[in-house]
């Protein structure tokens, strides 16, 4: 799907598990306000962990990101809220800020959890969906992404690093359909 100038630009990374992306995809058709764009980068040789971490600065340019944010949703990940983008738009009003923090559930854990939460990210404390940053942030910072373990923790703890404002909106908004650290499979 393709908003000309959306709000929110959701980078989805698949590495050949159909059944996966198809409930990632299916949750952002299911938004209440779609006002995003789903842009896919696909792995059809099947590398992994390695090459979605580096895919997202390998592919900047190529995917013609035209959203004022954007949010990384892999494909085993979904989005559990169906008016997160709503309640997105109506809680950033006319703030700005550089960096939205969400919650996001990992198993049966919420991260960030209760005793991190409006504090600054922490390793392996914090999801890829449970953030979204201003373009321009995503476009500064996402060769952190390409780094070999953690990468979107490096990614994010940079953005946070340069941000001097932030926005915490305290609701799980996505889930991880199958924890694999990247290992393709279902």
């Amino acid at each position: 799907m393709q908003n000309k100038n959306p709000f929110l630009s959701i980078v989805t990374r698949t590495c050949n598990r159909p059944n996966l992306l198809k409930i990632c995809t299916d949750s952002v058709k299911a938004q209440t306000d779609q006002d995003l764009e789903q842009l896919f980068i696909i792995d059809e040789i099947g590398r992994g962990k390695v090459w979605a971490q580096a895919s997202l600065n390998e592919y900047k340019d190529k995917l013609n990101i035209n959203g004022k944010y954007v949010m990384v949703l892999d494909d085993d990940d979904f989005l559990v809220d169906l008016s997160f983008v709503e309640v997105l738009k109506n809680t950033v009003g006319c703030s700005s800020p550089d960096i939205i923090f969400f919650r996001g559930l990992l198993g049966n854990k919420l991260y960030p959890p209760d005793e991190l939460w409006e504090k600054p990210p922490v390793h392996a404390r914090i999801c890829t969906f449970c953030f979204a940053v201003k373009k321009d942030f995503y476009m500064r910072f996402i060769h952190k992404w390409a780094q070999r373990d953690s990468g979107d923790f490096h990614f994010i703890r940079a953005c946070f690093n340069a941000s001097k404002n932030n926005l915490w909106i305290n609701r799980a908004v996505a889930k991880a359909q199958k924890i694999s650290r990247g290992v393709p499979g279902e």
